[in-house]
């Protein structure tokens, strides 16, 4: 099943969701701390 990634980036905080083909959230985080480029990389697999 196909997963869509959307993220709202700012320079203090990153915010991610993740849901699947059919709208589901899958993965909601709000708030999250800031994150570098090789911390991204590496989350969920993306």
């Amino acid at each position: 099943m196909k997963q869509y990634v959307g993220l709202d980036v700012s320079q203090r905080e990153t915010a991610v969701c993740v849901v699947n083909e059919t709208g589901q959230v899958v993965v909601r985080e709000q708030g999250s701390k800031r994150l570098s480029r090789s911390q991204f990389s590496g989350w969920g697999g993306i």
